[in-house]
C-alpha cells in the first residue's frame, strides 16, 4: 500500500470540499462526480488490502569442503605411497624395575630410649641398589611417493526452494555456488629415501637407602638414560640426491651448507684435443628434481573456481671455463685458478679471471585443476533429477504426491572435475664472470693461532635466460575423485488447501481503508 497516494488523494479532497459549506452549489454539483470517482479508488484501495501476499521462495545456503589427498599425479586412482620403519634385529638386557646389584646391610639395635627405663630398637646401615638397562639392533626405513596431489575446494551453495507447488505445475529450484577462501592444491613430485639405522638406549641407575637411629627416604645418586635413540649408518634421500653414512659423521661432523650442494653430483669435463690432459675445462651437473607446488604460487582460484600452480628444478646442468679454454689454446699460463700458495706457515690462492657460459636442462611442471559442482535430488519415488550448479533445476511432481502432502527431497552434491598435468622440458642458457678475488690465510704455532683474508671479487655477474621449451614429456587430463557429500532433507508443499496466513499488518491497513471510505460515502 502506497501510502503518499492515498495522503495526496486526502489531501484533494479536504481542498474541493471545504467545510461550512452548505447546500447544493454548481461547484459542488460540478465536483460531486470527481468525489465520488475518488471514493471509489479508496474502495479498490481496501479490496487490495484484503488479498493474500504470494509466498515467497525459501533460499538456503549450504556450506560444504571437497577434500582429497594422495591422488596420482600422472593418471586416475590413488598414488603409490610406501612408508615403513622396521626392526631387522636387536637385543635388550637389565631392568629398571629389578635391580642388577644390590648391597643391603642394614641392622637392628637396641637403645635406650629417652623416657627411662623403656628400650627402643632402631636400624642403621644402608641399602644400595644399581639398576642397568641396555639395548641396540638394527633397524630400516623408507619412504616412496609416485608422485601426489591434494585438493581442497570449499564451496557455499544456495537453493531457491518454493514454498508451495500445485499439482499440475512444475518444481522450479534456482540454484547457485560460490568457492569459499581456503581452496587449496598441493603437488608432490616422486620421491625417495632409505636408510639403515644403529638403535640403542642405555640407562643406569644407582640409588642409596641411608639409616642411622632409623632409615630415611630412597635417594637417586646415579639416573642417566638415552632413551631410545639412532643414528644412520647408511643413507640415500632423492630430494638432496646424497648419499650419507656413519663414516661422513665421523670425517666431517658439520652438516652441509644447504641441500642444494648436496643435490649436485659434478663430473670433470675435458674436452679439445689441444688442451693438456689435466686442463680441466668445465663441469656437467647432475640432480635428482624435487618440484613442489602450491596454488597459491599463481594467485590462488580464479573467479571461474580454477587452482593453478607450477614449478621448475633443474636436471642437468653444464658449464664451461672459457677462460680456461682461450688460455690454454693460446698457449699461456691460467689465470683463473693457478692453484694454492703455501710459503711456509703463509699460504693462499688468487684468481684473476673467472669467466663461463653454460646451459641447464630443466624441468617444468604445470597444473591446474577445476571443479563443477553438481546437485543431484532424489524424490520419494526413487526419481533422480540432476543439474549443474548455477542452473535453474525444473520437474514434474512425481506420481502419488497429493494435494496437501509435503514433497520430501533427499539432495547430494557432486563434484565433476578437470585435474591436468603437463610437464616438460626447457633449456636456459646462463653465464658468469669473477674478476679479482684473493684469499691468503697464515698459521701460527699450530692451530693456536691462526689468520684467514680475503677480497673481492672486483666485478660479479650471473646471468640466466629463460630458454625455449625442447619437449613434452607428459601432458594428459582426467578426473580427481570426490566422495558425494549430503545436505540435509528438503521439503516443498504441494497445493496445501488450508488459507494462507494474512500478513500481520492487514487488519489495521483494512480497518483504516474502512474508516476512510465511512467518511467519504458520509460527505457524499
Amino acid at each position: 500500500m502506497n501510502f503518499g497516494i492515498m495522503k495526496c488523494e486526502i489531501e484533494w479532497w479536504r481542498r474541493v470540499r471545504p467545510r461550512g459549506t452548505t447546500g447544493s452549489s454548481p461547484t459542488r454539483r460540478h465536483e460531486a462526480p470527481q468525489a465520488k470517482r475518488w471514493c471509489r479508488l479508496f474502495a479498490v484501495h481496501g479490496a487490495l488490502l484484503a488479498v493474500p501476499l504470494p509466498a515467497l521462495g525459501a533460499l538456503t545456503s549450504f556450506d560444504l569442503s571437497f577434500a582429497t589427498s594422495g591422488q596420482s599425479m600422472w593418471g586416475p586412482g590413488t598414488a603409490l605411497q610406501l612408508d615403513a620403519d622396521q626392526t631387522i634385529m636387536g637385543t635388550t638386557w637389565g631392568s629398571l624395575s629389578n635391580p642388577a646389584l644390590s648391597f643391603n646391610n642394614i641392622g637392628d639395635q637396641i637403645l635406650p630410649s629417652p623416657t627411662f627405663p623403656f628400650f627402643r630398637v632402631t636400624q642403621y646401615g644402608a641399602d644400595i641398589r644399581y639398576y642397568g638397562l641396555g639395548s641396540m639392533g638394527l633397524s630400516y626405513d623408507y619412504h616412496f611417493d609416485s608422485g601426489s596431489v591434494n585438493v581442497n575446494y570449499p564451496l557455499r551453495i544456495s537453493l531457491d526452494l518454493p514454498e508451495q507447488v500445485n499439482p499440475g505445475e512444475k518444481v522450479v529450484i534456482g540454484t547457485s555456488y560460490e568457492l569459499l577462501p581456503g581452496a587449496l592444491m598441493t603437488t608432490n613430485s616422486p620421491e625417495f629415501s632409505f636408510g639403515l639405522n644403529f638403535d640403542y638406549r642405555l640407562a643406569n641407575r644407582l640409588t642409596v637407602r641411608p639409616c642411622n637411629d632409623g632409615c630415611g627416604a630412597t635417594q637417586t645418586i646415579v639416573n642417566q638414560d638415552t632413551g631410545n635413540a639412532s643414528f644412520e649408518l647408511f643413507g640415500f634421500d632423492s630430494r638432496t640426491a646424497g648419499f650419507s653414512s656413519a663414516l661422513d659423521l665421523i670425517e666431517n661432523p658439520d652438516p652441509p651448507d644447504s641441500n642444494e650442494q648436496n643435490k649436485k653430483k659434478s663430473l670433470a669435463l675435458k674436452i679439445l684435443d689441444k688442451l693438456p690432459a689435466s686442463t680441466e675445462v668445465g663441469s656437467v651437473t647432475v640432480q635428482i628434481p624435487d618440484i613442489d607446488t602450491d596454488s597459491s604460487a599463481s594467485g590462488g582460484p580464479s573467479p571461474a573456481g580454477t587452482l593453478t600452480s607450477t614449478g621448475e628444478d633443474d636436471f642437468i646442468t653444464a658449464r664451461m671455463d672459457v677462460d680456461t679454454v682461450l688460455l690454454a689454446l693460446a698457449g699461456l699460463p691460467n689465470i683463473q685458478d693457478p692453484g694454492p700458495i703455501n710459503v711456509g706457515p703463509i699460504g693462499g690462492q688468487y684468481s684473476f679471471i673467472d669467466a663461463g657460459i653454460g646451459t641447464a636442462m630443466v624441468i617444468t611442471q604445470d597444473f591446474a585443476f577445476q571443479g563443477r559442482p553438481i546437485l543431484l535430488l532424489r524424490l520419494a519415488d526413487g526419481t533422480i533429477v540432476q543439474a549443474p550448479l548455477g542452473e535453474t533445476i525444473e520437474f514434474d511432481l512425481p506420481a502419488g504426491v497429493a494435494e496437501g502432502d509435503l514433497l520430501e527431497i533427499q539432495a547430494q552434491v557432486l563434484l565433476e572435475n578437470i585435474f591436468s598435468n603437463n610437464t616438460g622440458l626447457r633449456l636456459d642458457p646462463q653465464g658468469d664472470l669473477r674478476i679479482g678475488y684473493v684469499e691468503a690465510h697464515a698459521d701460527f704455532f699450530g692451530s693456536n693461532f691462526d689468520i684467514d683474508w680475503d677480497a673481492g671479487p672486483a666485478f660479479s655477474r650471473n646471468l640466466r635466460l629463460s630458454g625455449p621449451a625442447i619437449s613434452g614429456i607428459f601432458g594428459d587430463q582426467w578426473a580427481l575423485d570426490f566422495g558425494a557429500l549430503g545436505l540435509d532433507p528438503l521439503g516443498i508443499r504441494v497445493g496445501d488447501p488450508q488459507p494462507v496466513p494474512l500478513p500481520a499488518a492487514f487488519w489495521p491497513l483494512a480497518g483504516a481503508s474502512g474508516l476512510l471510505l465511512a467518511r467519504c460515502r458520509r460527505r457524499l
